[in-house]
């Protein structure tokens, strides 16, 4: 474990637990936050689902922060249950809810 850490300068996990792989600032420089494959292994890593449908309707426009939101809005209310192996079960549902309201 890295001797005086500021908490401040780590993502925080599904289960709000210090991710100290990496810093905040090492991870910014390597993802691309219009390009959603440069960061799902981050997501893996913190346990977050990765809900693509989710991402294209709430988070794609914003600029650099959106990965940062679109973490904060998976720990919220119907979504905070959830993990990444969920992942793909919750965007299956997602489809079938779109497409029966898109009719």
């Amino acid at each position: 474990m890295k001797k005086n850490i500021n908490e401040k300068d780590y993502f925080l996990t599904k289960k709000r637990e210090l991710y100290l792989k990496y810093t905040s600032k090492e991870i910014k420089a390597m993802i691309d936050p219009q390009k959603p494959d440069t960061f799902i292994w981050l997501l893996e890593e913190l346990d977050f689902p990765w809900l693509p449908t989710i991402w294209n309707m709430k988070f794609s426009h914003y600029t650099e922060y959106n990965v940062y939101k679109y973490m904060s809005y998976m720990r919220l209310g119907h979504w905070k249950q959830y993990t990444f192996k969920d992942s793909e079960k919750l965007e299956d549902q997602l489809w079938i809810l779109r497409k029966g309201v898109i009719k």
